[in-house]
């Protein structure tokens, strides 16, 4: 059921708030305009950037040697972005040869919404009714409900364990016989899952702290030794609060009848892949151009894409 606050507002009041926002819209006009003034200026500076990169851009067809006559040039070349390098999260012992290895965390979460409605009143007077809806959702982080409006919501919300979020690069990305920088390496995309394999001790510690969790909580499966596979998940050595199903790791009774405190981890890599790049050669590496502006210029996208494409891409 929803829950609505009311606000009224007398005349004067309404008179003062009235006069209080046309002296911020004139600060905010002029705000404004000086921002105009400035974006304006700054899209002038970067078409003439990119034009000025465009001029003196090379096109490299073959990037496996190095070529010290390029040192210094702008090109644009495509080639296999490649590593070596594992990388490895000690939280849960997951690791992967890959650019980039990431854990997403979300927390199953109750969730304040508000809508107001605004009334005129008799007599100059204003009347505002706010209503307050509550919906459960999946949260990049957790929510604090102690703010909630509504009294019956307030203190809702609690997650059976706090995880951070977490992303790791690979410091050695190879382009042919380049290394690329790590602005570049940052731009690679084409996330794929991590198929988790996480040792059973790392799980039957998080099982047995989400199980006092519950007791403490009044939970009704919380004495129970194992809990119905409703979501298809087989729990393993008799664990009840801990899943894994591809590259997903949930922490709460069941995956597909998700409650409040649930906690869901996923893991994505990034593999080598092939790239286009546009970027000034700095020996065996790269660095961004930079114009008689001050602006600079280093780009990446994802598979084989012409040295025009990407510049229009740009502009």
């Amino acid at each position: 059921m929803a829950y609505q606050t009311t606000t009224t507002t007398g005349y004067g009041t309404r008179l003062s708030n009235a006069f209080r926002g046309i002296g911020a819209g004139v600060i905010l006009l002029i705000a404004a305009t000086v921002l105009l003034f400035w974006n304006e200026g700054r899209t002038v500076k970067t078409s003439k950037m990119l034009k000025e990169a465009q001029k003196v851009c090379v096109h490299v067809d073959d990037v496996s040697t190095l070529d010290p006559d390029l040192s210094g040039r702008v090109i644009h070349a495509t080639a296999l972005a490649d590593t070596r390098d594992s990388l490895y999260d000690g939280l849960y012992g997951v690791g992967a040869r890959a650019i980039r290895l990431s854990r997403n965390v979300e927390y199953y979460q109750w969730r304040e919404q508000a809508r107001t409605q605004t009334r005129d009143k008799v007599g100059g007077g204003q009347e505002k009714i706010t209503t307050y809806t509550y919906s459960k959702e999946w949260c990049g982080e957790p929510v604090n409900s102690g703010s909630f409006s509504d009294p019956a919501y307030q203190g809702s919300n609690f997650v059976l364990k706090t995880v951070e979020d977490d992303v790791q690069y690979a410091e050695n990305v190879r382009f042919g016989a380049y290394r690329l920088s790590p602005g570049q390496i940052r731009r690679i995309g084409g996330e794929k899952p991590v198929l988790l394999a996480i040792p059973d001790d790392l799980l039957a510690e998080d099982d047995a702290a989400i199980a006092r969790i519950k007791v403490r909580s009044g939970g009704a499966a919380a004495a129970a030794a194992a809990l119905p596979d409703t979501a298809g998940v087989k729990a393993r050595n008799g664990l009840s609060y801990v899943h894994t199903q591809n590259n997903v790791l949930y922490l709460g009774a069941s995956p597909s009848a998700p409650e409040i405190g649930d906690v869901r981890i996923t893991y994505t890599k990034v593999e080598p892949a092939t790239v286009s790049i546009i970027a000034q050669v700095a020996g065996d590496t790269f660095e961004p151009f930079t114009a008689r502006s001050g602006y600079t210029l280093s780009t990446l996208e994802m598979g084989a894409v012409g040295m025009d494409s990407m510049f229009s891409h740009e502009h």
